[in-house]
């Protein structure tokens, strides 16, 4: 399944980070994890932002397979998040790409924060909850969406009644399921 940060970064030095065991290193607001790529072989270092953080990253997730690592930053880490505001973003570690999760279907950034990212165990889907009311063709105003990696421009949200309307209250602390069937939140 995904793993989990611990302990939470919030002024933590460098070292002394890990996800499910695994050392993490905080430098200079950039973070790193390492990587065992076979038993074998010695562990490697990835960067997992693009440039450095300059603010708060929080919430690293991890997919089954080590491949995939979502997250949330009050960093604009790629020229489509304009919004001020912190976002979701999806890393592909064997590639190096970067996505904004937390996207409108035009792939700008939503108009609200957006945090607490939970990723299959595939890397496929991600939940988060977003605080934005135009990611979604639904306006709410807080809810749990689910972004399909394959498919970026079709988050849904599915924090919704049974007849699909946004709930009168907000919904977060997502969870997504192996195969990203099920979503369960609070």
């Amino acid at each position: 399944g995904a793993g989990e940060i611990s302990p939470s970064p919030i002024g933590a030095a460098d070292g002394g980070l890990a996800i499910d065991g695994r050392p993490l290193a905080l430098s200079s607001g950039t973070l790193f994890f390492r990587v065992n790529e076979a038993a074998a072989a010695p562990p490697t270092t990835e960067q997992v932002g693009t440039n450095t953080f300059t603010r708060l990253l929080e919430h690293l997730q991890l997919s089954g397979d080590g491949r995939w690592a979502a997250f949330m930053s009050e960093d604009a880490l790629l020229p489509s998040d304009t919004n001020g505001v912190p976002d979701v973003y999806l890393r592909d570690l064997q590639t190096g790409t970067l996505a904004l999760v937390s996207r409108t279907p035009g792939g700008t950034a939503g108009n609200g924060t957006s945090v607490e990212p939970a990723i299959s165990r595939d890397g496929r889907w991600i939940a988060f909850t977003s605080y934005a009311s135009d990611i979604t063709p639904v306006t709410v105003t807080t809810a749990v969406l689910l972004y399909d990696r394959l498919n970026p421009g079709s988050t849904t949200l599915e924090s919704r009644t049974h007849s699909g309307v946004a709930p009168t209250f907000g919904s977060n602390s997502p969870s997504v399921s192996a195969d990203g069937r099920f979503v369960t939140f609070q």
